[in-house]
């Protein structure tokens, strides 16, 4: 027994799942990432929501969004949008030289929810229009740098195109003298289209005088360079706007809770690339996300699993070394002792992510006493026993298997640790609701 004890507990993803295992899984969570357990919930499920979403049709999305969030979550996600909004708007303001918008300015985090959620509606109501203005400006300036091209475009027209950003596209030669034209359609390309996007746009409006004979279609194709540019533009905005909702997901992941720093770091650096515009929300990306989070509801699990058993076995009697104390989300081990037997402990560690828990029976008795370790071991088999009884009985499947049977190799030897009082479930019943 001693060498090679494992306990199973099949259980997945069960952070914010009504279950036994899921309430103390999502209440290590929350000790985890020191904030409530509700809170722990709601931003794994944010993050498992975004990055699965991201590669699923948009009913799957949705579907997973309204079970996963509440109205506060909403008021976040509303939040992140508008801040990108803010960011790419007034960027685009300082990138023409035009004055900045009052609206745009954010409050500080500890203003109070009604600020916010006043601040994006000021976010919604001015963003079109400085969007207008963004564009009408880069299109002025792009007629400027095809002035050797283009014939003179007069004050009114470029007013014209100004005002009719928002008008459907106009058709290629209808009717309006084609400089306008040129000038019209450059206006509806997206102030935050990327740089390339924008240098292809106006590569094509030159062409228009460059090929007279073909000026129809080539002004079609100054649509369709726009069309495309703003079509990645969106998608770089809706890349922005999940991003920036990862970073606040993953606010309180830390280092200390045992994730890789630098992988930590890299998936931060990485969405704050896509937050300003300068990368993609690549799949890469997404599985490095992806797997911190993974990493934390395992660590999570190990806590709340060893913690059942801990609490399972104080009540038959044993006691819990302080060394291994459990909650600690670093180690997933634990030591018990029985107070009646002195020259034994065993030692158990959660493997989360293989599903498992492996104990094993120590001797930290003086001199040799094979039969006592024999009986020992048979004991623990029997008690470990019971205890996974009363633990599937409230709903945390597990299965015993002995890799060996007790006292049939010699006991391992450690030494003796500090006798402690039996474990008392104050931290466990205060985080989870007297939960057994």
């Amino acid at each position: 027994m001693s060498a090679g004890s494992v306990v199973v507990f099949p259980v997945g993803a069960v952070i914010g799942t009504a279950t036994v295992v899921g309430i103390r899984a999502t209440a290590a969570l929350g000790r985890l990432l020191e904030v409530s357990p509700g809170e722990a919930a709601a931003r794994n499920a944010r993050i498992r929501a975004h990055t699965t979403a991201r590669r699923q049709a948009v009913a799957a999305q949705e579907s997973q969004r309204d079970q996963a969030v509440h109205a506060w979550e909403l008021r976040l996600e509303r939040r992140a949008a508008a801040r990108v909004d803010a960011a790419y708007a007034a960027s685009a303001l300082a990138q023409q030289g035009l004055p900045a918008e009052p609206a745009l300015a954010q409050p500080s985090d500890s203003a109070p929810e009604s600020v916010w959620d006043a601040w994006c509606d000021d976010v919604d109501r001015v963003l079109e229009g400085v969007f207008r203005r963004a564009s009408a400006a880069r299109a002025v300036t792009a007629a400027r740098g095809l002035a050797d091209l283009l014939p003179p475009v007069s004050a009114a027209a470029l007013r014209t195109a100004a005002d009719e950003i928002d008008e459907p596209e106009p058709l290629p030669g209808g009717g309006s003298d084609p400089a306008a034209a040129v000038v019209r359609i450059l206006a509806g390309l997206h102030p935050m289209a990327a740089a390339e996007d924008r240098a292809r746009a106006e590569a094509a409006a030159a062409d228009v005088w460059r090929r007279p004979d073909e000026r129809r279609p080539r002004l079609r194709q100054v649509q369709l360079r726009v069309q495309e540019a703003n079509k990645r533009a969106r998608v770089r905005r809706s890349d922005a706007v999940v991003a920036a909702e990862l970073l606040d997901a993953m606010e309180p992941y830390a280092a200390q809770q045992d994730l890789d720093a630098g992988a930590l770091h890299r998936a931060r650096a990485g969405l704050v690339d896509v937050v300003s515009g300068r990368a993609e929300l690549n799949d890469q990306l997404l599985n490095e996300v992806e797997q911190l989070r993974s990493e934390m509801e395992e660590r999570a699990l190990a806590i709340a699993v060893q913690d059942a058993v801990a609490d399972a076995l104080t009540e038959m009697g044993y006691s819990v070394g302080t060394e291994f104390s459990v909650g600690q989300p670093s180690t997933g081990r634990l030591a018990v002792s029985r107070p009646d037997d002195a020259d034994h402990l065993v030692r158990l560690k959660v493997d989360a992510g293989a599903r498992r828990m492996q104990s094993m029976v120590y001797r930290t008795g003086p001199g040799e006493n094979p039969h006592a370790d024999a009986a020992a071991e048979h004991r623990w088999c029997a008690d470990l026993e019971q205890a996974l009884a009363s633990l599937r009985e409230a709903g945390l499947p597990c299965a015993h298997t002995e890799l060996r049977h007790p006292g049939a190799e010699p006991t391992p030897r450690t030494a003796p640790r500090q006798r402690t009082e039996p474990r008392r479930r104050l931290r466990s019943r205060e985080a989870e609701g007297d939960v057994r």
